[in-house]
Parts: C-alpha cells; sequence; structure tokens
C-alpha cells in the first residue's frame, strides 16, 4: 500500500505509509513555501498540500500522535515508530536539543544517514508526549 502525493515540484510521488516517521508542515527558509515534509526512515519529501490534507491520507494507515515542535509547531508521528520519549541529551553541558523533550526513532524508521533525525525535538514534557504517543 501506497500513499500517492504531489511534490513540491508537481511530480507524482508514493510513500509507504508504514516508513513514515513524522509529517510537519514546512518551516524553514529554505523550505518550499506551502508544503508539509513528510519523513521516512532514509529519505523525506516536500508535498503540496496542507498539514491537515496530508495527515488525513496517512491517519487510515499508521497511528498519528499529534504533537507540538518547540516552537509550538504541529508535528505528527507514526506512534508505531517511536521506541521512547526522554529528555534531551547533554552536549558540552547544554541540551543537544530544544524543547522539553525528545521523541526517539525506533531502529525500523532509524536514518543512518542524518542521525540528528533520529530524535525529534518537542514542546511537550515527556509525560504529555509519552501519553499522546501511547493513545494515538
Amino acid at each position: 500500500m501506497l500513499i500517492n502525493l504531489t511534490d513540491h515540484n508537481g511530480n507524482p510521488a508514493s510513500v509507504d505509509p508504514t516508513a513514515v516517521i513524522k509529517i510537519r508542515s514546512a518551516l524553514l527558509a529554505e523550505e518550499p513555501k506551502g508544503t508539509v515534509f513528510v519523513d521516512y526512515a532514509t529519505n523525506g519529501l516536500f508535498a503540496r498540500g496542507t498539514f491537515a490534507a496530508i495527515c488525513a491520507l496517512f491517519a487510515p494507515h499508521i497511528r498519528l500522535a499529534m504533537l507540538h515542535l518547540p516552537t509550538g509547531a504541529p508535528v505528527a508521528l507514526n506512534a508505531d515508530g517511536i521506541s521512547a520519549v526522554q529528555v534531551s541529551p547533554i552536549v558540552g553541558g547544554k541540551p543537544a536539543y530544544p524543547g522539553k523533550s525528545v521523541a526517539v526513532v525506533d531502529q525500523a524508521h532509524w536514518n543512518n544517514r542524518v542521525e540528528a533525525r533520529n530524535m525529534i525535538a518537542l514542546k511537550e514534557t515527556v509525560a504529555e508526549a509519552t501519553a499522546v504517543i501511547s493513545n494515538a
């Protein structure tokens, strides 16, 4: 089963929903405006559409946990792709990630090329994020 999307250039794209780890709106200046980033295992794509519409395509196939990035922007995590929620690791005496917690990606969804994508910084506390993921 593949979800059919249109990438930011207007090209057709297909994504296995079980490979998805997170979905979020484009936020950074270098990201295509008006798109949604669908992050999956070792790749990702910017899809045309709204955050709500893209999430609705995936929701029948994976358990989406609706959380927030430290900026307050919404992020949908594949609840089955998260192995734990914890406080950020400390590097050089400071948290390595912003926010109150990080979602740790499980090995099946691990990105060996960009290891920073294997921890997702969240606005929610460990307890809050764990509850949302458990109840997704």
